[in-house]
């Protein structure tokens, strides 16, 4: 008897299955006896050769055909009747032997990847289905629970230092846990409950500058997977209180999402969660493995953000990268998104961030402005200047009155018309 033969036991695992599904209508009830089964197998046998059908007949080919195979007949799903691509309906008696087999091939794994495996081949093996065997797995159980012994107070150090020219002020940081960024599945893969779309990705950062005194060494980069937006902090330290306050101030302003996770490790974010829930238990999030789609953030990698804070500082050279973050934060979340088909800025606020005269004015016109009533004669101008060209407009659409004017038809005309 194999290891995952001994982790869920067969009688409990029906038992929760009941449990969960009895409450359930019949419409939505996955759950298929033998004896349903065969007799589902039956009514789609007698509907397809019916001459006359019904439009219960029709309802019910639309969504079942049945097949023989060496094991009997079987009910597969009709939008996936290829060989190669059939889903197959199975009946109470098959389901516990499936999971079980699945998730001991997969080495005890989560719900997704269990979920994406069997959707190659299982039509009605539902996530619901899937949760219970996994809450009653024995190994999964001892796995979490030796996770959440090792959660300690600080994330590890991300990256190795490096020598640097001290007199240009250069910023480097580590690669090792940020390869592969392209290389991310798909959201789109996650098609199992809708609230698996509220996700967040936070990535720690080892920062290297000229500057041996500078006392931010570490920098945040949190993104919004719902509204691409993208939060940038410096951090002091590696520690997860630092994090954990930093996280806070965006999510009490944002909004927090269902799902965080981290190209760090998933072992940081079951950190991060675990203290958020202690400092403020209104907030509740669950850590989840990295599942990136970099295309949503219009191809800004942490590698790309890295470069673009290395211009700006070395642009401006009196100014802290910390102090940088903000305007690189400006320019990511400033440019059009081609998934939202607007910025990201737009999505949240409605708008871009107003950039005060120079959002209405041409840089001429407001460049020599310093004070209020300078700024009320440059308007009190444009007004002036926008009425006579009202005037102007006016005058030079004036049309004669009588291009306006039906002339009535001559007397010898009306005759000829009748």
């Amino acid at each position: 008897m194999s290891e995952c033969d001994q982790d869920v036991d067969r009688q409990e695992f029906y038992l929760r299955l009941d449990e969960v599904y009895k409450i359930k209508h019949a419409s939505s009830n996955p759950l298929l006896t033998p004896t349903q089964y065969a007799s589902l197998i039956e009514r789609v046998n007698l509907a397809r050769n019916n001459f006359k059908k019904t439009s219960a007949d029709y309802r019910l080919l639309k969504r079942y055909e049945t097949v023989k195979t060496p094991s009997g007949e079987k009910l597969i799903f009709a939008k996936c009747s290829s060989p190669g691509k059939r889903q197959y309906f199975v009946n109470t008696d098959e389901i516990y032997d499936i999971v079980r087999l699945i998730h001991s091939k997969l080495n005890h794994a989560r719900l997704r990847r269990m979920m994406d495996e069997i959707k190659k081949k299982y039509k009605n093996i539902t996530g619901q289905i899937v949760t219970v065997y996994l809450s009653l797995c024995k190994t999964c159980k001892d796995k979490d629970s030796r996770r959440k012994l090792d959660i300690t107070n600080d994330v590890s150090d991300v990256g190795s230092s490096s020598s640097l020219n001290v007199n240009e002020p250069t910023i480097t940081f580590s690669t090792e846990n940020n390869t592969n960024e392209e290389n991310g599945s798909d959201l789109g893969n996650i098609t199992v409950y809708p609230e698996l779309y509220s996700r967040g990705q936070v990535d720690i950062l080892g920062v290297i500058t000229s500057s041996s005194i500078d006392e931010y060494k570490y920098m945040m980069v949190y993104r919004d997977f719902v509204n691409k937006y993208t939060h940038l902090k410096a951090l002091k330290s590696t520690k997860i209180d630092e994090t954990v306050e930093a996280l806070l101030e965006i999510f009490l302003v944002f909004g927090a999402p269902n799902i965080l996770q981290s190209k760090n490790d998933i072992s940081i974010t079951t950190k991060i969660c675990h203290r958020m829930s202690d400092i403020n238990s209104d907030i509740k999030i669950v850590a989840g493995e990295p599942n990136p789609c970099e295309s949503d953030f219009n191809g800004k990698s942490n590698n790309d953000i890295l470069i673009d804070l290395n211009n700006w500082v070395k642009r401006y050279k009196k100014c802290k990268w910390q102090q940088a973050l903000k305007y690189i934060q400006y320019s990511l979340n400033t440019t059009f998104n081609k998934v939202l088909c607007k910025t990201a800025s737009e999505t949240v606020f409605g708008s871009n961030p107003s950039r005060g005269l120079a959002s209405l004015m041409r840089k001429e016109e407001y460049d020599y402005l310093q004070t209020e009533d300078e700024l009320i004669e440059v308007l009190e101008k444009k007004e002036w200047q926008h009425d006579m060209s009202e005037q102007l407009l006016q005058q030079e659409s004036l049309i004669p009155a009588e291009s306006f004017t039906k002339l009535e038809p001559e007397e010898d005309e009306v005759s000829l018309i009748l």
